[in-house]
């Protein structure tokens, strides 16, 4: 019979060790070979406490926001305002049904009214949330505007 599988008697408290080290060294090598595949590891935080403790800062640490993602934000942001290191606010311009609809009067960025309009309403609930933070560290926003229009029309935007 494989040692793994014999009943353990008083004297094996080696073998009990052993067996929670190899354990432990797996456990680890999962975790690190899951954070390391760059997938979505909301789900496994909920394998059991240890996991959440190791995969939930690699979680929160950096976060990718849309606007319709904010209201969310604010209430797990407050809670894991620790964690955070890293926001990435992404913004998707309108896009225009044809050439001829673009606002043909832009500012020196390239961007019409309707567009400054658009991204001010986006940073207002952004910055609002940020404002009540405590400093904790150092944070960095990183922001990105995307207009659909310019692959099609090949406008700098």
């Amino acid at each position: 019979m494989d040692s793994i599988c014999q009943p353990l008697g008083k004297g094996d408290a080696n073998v009990v060790s052993n067996r929670q080290q190899y354990i432990l060294a797996l456990r680890t090598l999962v975790v690190e070979s899951l954070l390391q595949d760059a997938c979505d590891l909301a789900g496994f935080a909920t394998v059991s406490r240890e996991w959440k403790s190791i995969i939930e800062p690699h979680n929160f640490a950096r976060i990718k926001l849309t606007p319709s993602r904010l209201a969310g934000f604010e209430s797990i942001a407050h809670r894991h305002r620790a964690r955070v290191r890293y926001i990435w606010f992404c913004l998707k311009l309108l896009e225009y049904d044809c050439i001829e609809c673009v606002p043909s009067i832009r500012d020196m960025e390239g961007l019409g009214n309707s567009d400054n309009v658009q991204i001010t309403t986006a940073f207002q609930p952004l910055f609002s949330t940020l404002s009540t933070w405590e400093p904790h560290g150092t944070l960095l926003l990183d922001t990105s505007l995307h207009s659909p229009a310019t692959r099609s029309t090949g406008s700098n935007i």
